[in-house]
């Protein structure tokens, strides 16, 4: 599934003005100048995005990679 996110202001970390971003699945495949990705059949979702903004790259740094909470158990004899 593609979906196109058109006129987002995006920050990386800076203010790099007004973008498109296509997106596959969930990732980001490309940041482009408004207008510059062409009409696709395989683009399922626009969606207008004029006031809203755009952080590529930042990540959720409370993500648990292993699990939250206790995760030694066994380890720790518990």
């Amino acid at each position: 599934m593609l979906t196109l996110l058109k006129d987002i202001a995006c920050y990386c970390p800076k203010l790099i003005g007004k973008k498109d971003i296509l997106l596959v699945h969930d990732k980001i495949y490309k940041i482009t100048n408004p207008g510059e990705i062409p009409h696709n059949p395989l683009i399922t979702q626009v969606i207008p995005c004029d006031g809203l903004l755009a952080f590529p790259g930042l990540i959720d740094q409370h993500v648990h990679i292993v699990g939250g909470g206790v995760w030694c158990t066994k380890e720790c004899g518990e």
